[in-house]
């Protein structure tokens, strides 16, 4: 597998501040709550008459009708291989308002040694080994400008890793994508579910980082630009590569 840096641009964002000192944010409304224990493209857990979630180019399909997507022990199971799994995308597409919070708890399962790479680390492709949870916010659809932020969960020999990543363009004016860098947290648990929350602080262009209960600060982020306009205003989860498993994930509003 090949990954190719560009290590020529500076840091888009840093760690604000560490370590678990903020006073937990309280969630005042659930826009989705989903418990992987059966076909999530078959549930509607708001009961807003849109089933929350479907595959991706194939909305109308269910698990039942892709090899790569099942339920297993009471949780999703998506099965990657070297050329990626299925991506699920969230529905109804929406405008995510300031303080949205995307909270879930994932695992990899492919083992995969790689160097750590450091916050502000550029890289111009992306398909490593893990589970991928994306959401893209902030968004302008007619002239194809939003922010998307992800967090991969990768698995190595005795731990996993968890990055949390920013698409931006690789210069002002550019649609160009690149990815870059924004947190990284080492030795967590090999086998465990790792539970993750980001705070969407829009007003401040900021995300929030919570692994594992434990408040990691604010890091900045960038919006960008894509050639063409698209609605892409959903949350997406699929392993680029290898084999993942997510128990649970929730979109919520908290308190400011």
């Amino acid at each position: 597998m090949k990954i190719t840096r560009w290590l020529g641009l500076a840091c888009l964002g840093t760690l604000a501040a560490c370590g678990g000192n903020s006073t937990a944010s309280k969630p005042v409304q659930t826009i989705m709550s989903t418990t992987f224990t059966s076909d999530p493209t078959l549930q509607d857990s708001n009961g807003d008459g849109v089933l929350d979630w479907v595959i991706r180019d194939r909305e109308s399909d269910h698990f039942d009708q892709d090899a790569k997507l099942t339920i297993q022990n009471g949780v999703f199971h998506s099965e990657g291989g070297q050329t990626g799994g299925d991506c699920l995308d969230s529905r109804p597409r929406m405008d995510y308002p300031d303080h949205t919070e995307l909270v879930w708890s994932a695992r990899s399962l492919a083992n995969n040694d790689f160097a750590l790479p450091t916050v502000g680390q550029i890289y111009t492709e992306w398909g490593w080994v893990g589970s991928q949870t994306w959401i893209n916010f902030e968004y302008d659809v007619p002239n194809g400008h939003w922010a998307a932020v992800f967090a991969m969960i990768y698995r190595r020999a005795t731990d996993q890793v968890l990055f949390v990543v920013n698409q931006v363009d690789d210069a002002p004016g550019s649609t160009n994508l690149i990815y870059n860098i924004l947190y990284v947290q080492a030795g967590l648990p090999l086998d465990d579910f790792v539970d993750v929350k980001l705070h969407l602080y829009i007003s401040e262009e900021m995300v929030g980082i919570t692994v594992n209960g434990v408040d990691q600060g604010k890091v900045a982020y960038q919006r960008k630009y894509e050639a063409a306009p698209k609605d892409d205003r959903f949350i997406t989860i699929f392993p680029p590569q290898g084999t993942s498993e997510w128990k649970s994930l929730t979109v919520q509003v908290a308190e400011p």
